[in-house]
This record gives structure tokens, C-alpha cells and sequence, in this order.
């Protein structure tokens, strides 16, 4: 397998988020977007911006994300003028709910001259990680597995703090000289689940202890 671990705060998701008064939900999922781009764009080789967009006709009918080379990132996300009122509930909403009927859409721009690569997937999942690994398998023909997670470090002495995080891993191809690696991959895909939300916002869990902890008898 490979994989990419990403840890997002002070300088990055909670000046994003802090700036407009998003709802909750929002908050989340443009959090979550933004982690997401991070890892996507850690695995590309050639430099370029990388855009994740999801588009529909719900409460929220724009979400961007962008990552450029050298780790800048850019977030915003689009509200309908009735989003407060369909947004009230505190459950965390799926995309489809979210966003309405629309898709999500993978670009990558490497400048000019040079034709963009674009993805889109349905919003079908229950989450935006489970939409990104539908991309993967359907686009890309890879299996993958992704954790993302956002949350709010709260502290008696400072304001709260936003705080993302997420894993990602890939199966690599069996060949000569590595063998089989499926069970290799069912093994890591288990370890990579048992993540928690906790785990991947953790300011006290370093991310080389996080990776220990679930890889280390391997």
C-alpha cells in the first residue's frame, strides 16, 4: 500500500472556516474538502492546482476547495438565501442532503497551455470520504480507502480552534517482485478504519505515533 496523512489547523483550515459564520454542517464538510485536497494533491507528481467541487441545487450549492503547489489553500462555500432554515437540524447531513442533486468534481489544472484533467462522481455516498473512494475505484481504478475529520479544539483561555485531519491509503498492484498484496491491503484497510475523528484532530497525537499506532506490528 501507500498512503498520505495530512493534519490541518492554525494557518490553514481555521482561518477558512473562521471567516464566514457557516453553519455547522457547512463548516464540516468544507473542512473535510479541504483536508481531502491536501492528501489528493500530495499524491500528484507535476505541479498544478487541484480543485474539489461539489455542485448541486440543495442548501448549499457550491463548495470549493483548491490546493495549489507549495501547500496554499482556498475554501468557500456557496449558501441559498432558505440554507439557515434547511440547515437548523444539528445532525451531520450526507452530501446529497447537503448539496442536492449534483456530483463531485476532481480537476486538475497544471497551467497554461496544458489541458486539465477532470473526475466527477455522483454524490451518493453518505459521507464525502466514501464519495472521493467511489472516485477513485470508478475514475481511477484504484482501491482506496480515506478517513477525514473536523473538529473544533476548545480551550478556557483561547477562542475555539478548527482543526481537519485525514488518511488515505492505496492498494498498489501485485507484481514480480513484490507478490500479492491482497491480503496485505484487507489487512491495512482494517487497521485504516478503526480510525477515530478524535484521533485525526488530536494536537497531542503527533501523526508518526498516530501511523505507529495503527501500523506497527507491521
Amino acid at each position: 500500500m501507500r498512503g498520505r496523512i495530512a493534519r490541518l489547523g492554525l494557518t490553514s483550515v481555521d482561518p477558512i472556516l473562521q471567516r464566514h459564520d457557516y453553519p455547522a454542517q457547512v463548516a464540516l464538510f468544507l473542512g473535510e474538502a479541504l483536508a481531502f485536497a491536501a492528501l489528493f494533491a500530495s499524491l500528484l507528481k507535476a505541479e498544478g492546482r487541484l480543485i474539489v467541487q461539489a455542485q448541486g441545487n440543495g442548501p448549499v450549492p457550491l463548495l470549493v476547495a483548491e490546493h495549489r503547489t507549495g501547500g496554499a489553500l482556498r475554501g468557500y462555500a456557496r449558501l441559498a438565501p432558505n440554507a439557515p432554515a434547511m440547515l437548523g437540524e444539528q445532525r451531520r447531513l450526507p452530501p446529497r442532503e447537503l448539496i442536492g442533486e449534483g456530483v463531485l468534481a476532481i480537476m486538475f489544472e497544471r497551467g497554461e497551455g496544458l489541458a486539465p484533467h477532470q473526475g466527477l462522481v455522483p454524490l451518493e455516498g453518505e459521507t464525502l470520504a466514501a464519495c472521493a473512494e467511489a472516485y477513485f475505484r470508478d475514475s481511477e481504478q484504484t482501491d482506496t480507502r480515506l478517513r477525514l475529520a473536523v473538529g473544533e479544539l476548545l480551550s478556557a483561555n483561547a477562542p475555539p480552534l478548527w482543526r481537519a485531519g485525514g488518511v488515505l491509503i492505496q492498494k498498489v498492484a501485485a507484481d514480480g517482485a513484490r507478490g500479492e498484496t491482497e491480503e496485505g491491503w484487507r489487512r491495512a484497510a482494517i487497521f485504516h478504519d478503526s480510525l477515530s475523528d478524535e484521533e485525526l484532530v488530536d494536537p497531542m497525537l503527533p501523526m508518526d505515533r498516530l501511523l505507529y499506532r495503527l501500523f506497527h506490528e507491521d
